[in-house]
């Protein structure tokens, strides 16, 4: 459910995907995948079928798009499901319009388990606001590109575990993408590892008066005092005014299940 909230002269956009893990194991999730769309299939709307369960009307929205192998499973949010060469995309059904003052302030609980057959974890997941010529139908490459890189115009945040050349740090970094190419900010070491199998919780803010993002990253539910990543985007100049905002991830011959807990946006104009 997207809504639009008046709070001291700024109205918020929130939208929330806080899901809860309880009793979710491997095979059910390969079985509940087993009959997935493919990466390319048309958008599909799917309420998450635990609506309301974390206690706030605003948590489950009923109308987030899914595509690929993007999938509610038990609660859980599943991009990709543990199996090789796929894709999961899961977007805000209307683009964001963009001002001088936008700001956001983005949540999101993740975690990425490797798959028992594959030799290694791969590839990430990334937050992504674009403006494509395809809109909603936009879609990047799997394997290397965490279903993104493709996609242009665009601004991301990546959580990348699998290195893929020269222009990319390691297996297991953060960056902000304008140019895939070439990352405006990547950091040169992380204290734990992205695909443990464990919790990790990122909080992403922007502030447009200032045109920084910052990118906080912790194995704990609190936010660091002090952000992993400072950079200066402007998020207007590199997508006009009003870009598509959403989360995307993709494996290759190595795979992974990459799994979000909370995707939760407040949004001022």
């Amino acid at each position: 459910m997207l809504l639009l909230r008046p709070t001291a002269a700024r109205h918020h956009l929130r939208l929330s995907v806080a899901l809860a893990l309880f009793g979710w194991g491997a095979c059910e999730v390969r079985d509940d995948l087993a009959r997935r769309k493919g990466p390319d299939a048309a958008t599909d709307v799917q309420p998450n079928p635990a609506d309301g369960a974390a206690g706030s009307p605003s948590a489950f929205p009923a109308d987030l798009l899914l595509r690929g192998e993007a999938q509610f499973v038990d609660g859980v949010l599943a991009l990709t499901a543990g199996n090789p060469d796929a894709k999961g995309l899961a977007f805000l059904p209307h683009p964001i319009a963009l001002s001088p003052t936008t700001t956001f302030n983005i949540q999101l609980q993740f975690r990425i388990e490797k798959a028992p057959d594959s030799s290694s974890s791969a590839d990430g997941l990334a937050l992504v606001w674009h403006n494509g010529p395809e809109g909603l139908q936009a879609s990047g490459r799997s394997g290397d590109g965490i279903g993104y890189i493709g996609i242009a115009p665009l601004v991301a945040v990546e959580f990348d575990t699998h290195p893929h050349g020269p222009g990319d740090a390691d297996d297991n970094h953060v960056a902000i993408v304008v140019d895939p190419a070439a990352p405006l900010g990547v950091t040169p070491s992380l204290p734990f590892v992205l695909d443990s199998g464990e919790d990790r919780f990122a909080w992403i803010d922007y502030n447009a008066p200032a045109d920084i993002m910052e990118v906080y990253l912790s194995d704990v539910a609190q936010k660091p005092s002090a952000p992993l990543l400072r950079q200066q985007v402007d998020l207007k100049a590199q997508l006009g005014q009003s870009p598509y905002l959403g989360l995307t991830s993709s494996t290759g011959k190595k795979f992974a299940r990459h799994l979000v807990l909370r995707f939760e946006v407040a949004f001022s104009p």
